[in-house]
C-alpha cells in the first residue's frame, strides 16, 4: 500500500489532479505505513522480512545494487519504447524489432555474469556490468531524430547487456552475505526490491517524458538512469573497501 501510495504521486506529481497539498498528506501516509510495517518485522517472532539481514553491509549493498539495476533498466525501457512509437511514429512491430538489440542481450550477458562471478569475484563482475550499463544508458542522452539506428542499438544493447551482466553476481552476493538459514529468504529479499526497483523506476524516470518537450525528458531519463548506476559504483567501492 505505502508503495502503490509513492507511484501514485509520483505519476501524477505534474498533474492538476493533486494539489501539493495532497501529494504531501500521501507521502506522509506512504511513509508511515512502510515504517510500521518494518516495525511489526522486528517485533515478529517469524517476519516475513528478516531486518537483521541488513545488518550484512554486502548483503545491504547487493540489495541496493538489485534495486538500481532495475530502476534504471525498466525506467529506461519505458521511456525507450515511447521514443520509438511515440517520438519516431513507429509502428508497434517495428518498435518492438527496434527493442531487440537491448531485449537479446541478456541472452549473452546473464551466463557470462555468473561464470564470471565465480571466477574474479562478485563485486568485481557487479562493478564491471555498472560501468558498462551506465555508459549505454548515457548514450541515450544524445539520441536525436537523424541518430543512425546502429549508434542507438549500440548504445542500448550496452546498457542492457551491463544490466543482465551484474544481475546474477548481486543476486549471488546477497545470498552468500546471508545466514545459511536464510539463504531462500535472502533471493526473496533481492527479488521484492528489484520489483520496486522496476516500479520506481518507471514511475519516476517516466514521468520526465510526460510534458511537452518529451525529447528533453528522454535525455534526462538516459542521463538518470546513467547517474544511477553510478551510485551503485560507488556502493560497490564501499563494499570493497570495508573488506580491507
Amino acid at each position: 500500500m505505502g508503495l502503490a501510495l509513492v507511484a501514485y504521486v509520483i505519476i501524477n506529481m505534474h498533474s492538476s489532479e493533486l494539489s501539493p497539498a495532497a501529494q504531501a498528506i500521501l507521502v506522509v501516509a506512504a511513509v508511515s505505513i512502510v515504517a510500521l510495517f518494518l516495525f511489526v518485522e522486528t517485533k515478529a517472532r517469524m517476519p516475513m522480512l528478516p531486518i537483521k539481514l541488513f545488518s550484512s553491509s554486502k548483503f545491504a549493498v547487493a540489495c541496493a545494487v538489485g534495486l538500481i539495476l532495475n530502476f534504471s533498466f525498466f525506467g529506461q525501457l519505458f521511456a525507450l519504447s515511447l521514443f520509438f512509437q511515440n517520438y519516431l511514429g513507429f509502428e508497434a512491430w517495428k518498435a518492438g524489432l527496434a527493442l531487440a538489440p537491448q531485449a537479446c542481450s541478456a541472452i549473452v550477458a546473464a551466463p557470462l555474469g555468473g561464470r564470471y562471478s565465480a571466477r574474479i569475484g562478485e563485486v568485481r563482475v557487479i562493478v564491471m556490468g555498472l560501468v558498462a550499463g551506465a555508459i549505454g544508458f548515457a548514450g541515450l542522452a544524445f539520441f536525436q531524430p537523424s541518430t543512425p539506428y546502429i549508434l542507438i542499438a549500440l548504445s542500448t544493447f550496452l546498457g542492457g547487456f551491463g544490466m543482465a551482466f551484474a544481475m546474477p553476481a548481486a543476486t549471488s552476493m546477497a545470498v552468500h552475505a546471508a545466514p545459511a538459514d536464510y539463504a531462500g529468504s535472502a533471493s526473496g529479499v533481492v527479488n521484492c526490491l528489484r520489483q520496486i526497483g522496476s516500479l520506481l523506476g518507471v514511475a519516476l524516470l517516466g514521468s520526465l517524458v510526460a510534458g511537452d518537450e518529451f525529447l528533453h525528458g528522454f535525455h534526462s531519463v538516459g542521463l538518470g538512469a546513467s547517474v544511477a548506476f553510478a551510485a551503485a559504483i560507488g556502493l560497490c567501492a564501499v563494499v570493497a573497501l570495508l573488506k580491507h
